[in-house]
């Protein structure tokens, strides 16, 4: 993939910015011609810069200071969510009025890969235990 960038003009002082772009995928003959025709610069509020996560259940991790918290709430959803797996467990049926709702397919999904993962963690702490036990650690933790 090639990028040409043309036409070049100063949007504030130092700052230039290209008002055509031409970008080719040699492999595939595909052209496609991008023209600038209004920029603004310094025109966003401060708010869209500010992350404000709503979702109940949402985990936020910071990463500067490693700390965990979560938006409290979501139990009406994870109830719906486990009545939905136990009724797709008894009768194979994630139905509910005749069609599968996009989220319950998610969280079918989502469960599966967190049971993956927790088993994973399991087997691999255990096998840890055994490998010290082996060794003679005699540290059962």
């Amino acid at each position: 993939m090639r990028y040409e960038l043309d036409d070049f003009r100063e949007i504030a002082p130092a700052i230039w910015m290209p008002f055509r772009i031409l970008r080719t995928i040699p492999s595939q003959r595909l052209v496609a011609r991008f023209d600038v025709h209004e920029i603004s610069i310094n025109d966003v509020s401060d708010g869209q810069f500010v992350f404000n996560p709503k979702a109940p259940g949402t985990l936020i991790r910071d990463r500067d200071t490693d700390a965990v918290t979560e938006i409290p709430g979501g139990l009406d959803l994870l109830d719906e969510t486990t009545e939905r797996v136990r009724n797709f467990a008894t009768n194979g049926n994630l139905h509910r009025g005749g069609a599968i709702t996009e989220w319950s397919g998610i969280a079918l999904a989502a469960f599966g890969f967190g049971l993956g993962v927790a088993i994973r963690k399991s087997v691999g702490s255990f096998r840890t235990l055994l490998h010290r036990c082996a060794a003679g650690s005699g540290d059962s933790r």
